[in-house]
């Protein structure tokens, strides 16, 4: 059992990486999203990204060469999540309000210098979760969010 890095629940996940394109005759629009991610996730992704890079994607030489690779990469990543159980529905996804963020922000720093340093991100999580008045999910998906902010502000 693993916590999904997009809802942040605790469900079985796996790695994929989805792509979506949007193509604009000269030029092109790209998305990317992976991770570990639970069946309820990952469906929502391969829908999203997939539907949009069908319909959108062929408008333009790069575009249509990038499509032909993004399209048949979502649904082997599709297929891949078939053998995964559904989350359970009771579990409710962990939601990220201000006053959440406010309680966590403050252990930013160790949470990533703990993670890089190789120790388990359910034993971090948890730790700092008591700590912050937090579910452990909820600190999962934050430190997610943080590393997502900083991936595109680098891109």
């Amino acid at each position: 059992m693993k916590f999904c890095q997009s809802c942040g629940r605790e469900a079985p996940t796996i790695h994929v990486d989805y792509y979506q394109n949007i193509g604009a005759i000269f030029m092109r629009f790209s998305k990317h999203m992976g991770g570990h991610f639970c069946k309820d996730c990952s469906n929502q992704y391969f829908w999203s990204f997939t539907s949009i890079t069908l319909f959108l994607g062929w408008w333009g030489i790069t575009s249509f060469f990038y499509t032909l690779f993004a399209l048949p990469n979502n649904i082997i990543n599709y297929i891949r999540t078939f053998g995964l159980e559904s989350p359970d529905p009771n579990t409710p996804r962990q939601m990220l309000t201000d006053a959440v963020i406010r309680r966590i922000k403050p252990y930013t720093a160790e949470l990533f210098k703990r993670l890089n340093s190789g120790e388990a991100i359910e034993t971090v999580a948890r730790n700092i979760a008591n700590r912050a008045i937090a579910s452990p999910e909820q600190v999962i998906a934050y430190g997610f969010a943080v590393g997502r902010e900083l991936k595109e502000r680098k891109a």
